[in-house]
């Protein structure tokens, strides 16, 4: 018997958890649960090209 134990969260990413909590603070009462999926994979995408974008500027900054 494996004596390892591995637990799956969600979030288990700072990018999900991030959108998370953009989204908690959203007014998603119209949303129907398709728009609410389209919208979380949006704010999921910038929040990543955010975190690009930051990598990429502090790999340039130069002291």
């Amino acid at each position: 018997m494996s004596e390892n134990v591995t637990l799956n969260t969600f979030p288990s990413t700072k990018v999900q958890a991030l959108t998370m909590l953009y989204l908690e603070k959203q007014d998603l009462t119209n949303l129907s649960p398709q728009d609410l999926v389209e919208k979380y994979l949006e704010i999921e995408k910038e929040i990543k090209t955010a975190f690009v974008n930051d990598r990429k500027e502090k790999k340039n900054f130069s002291y």
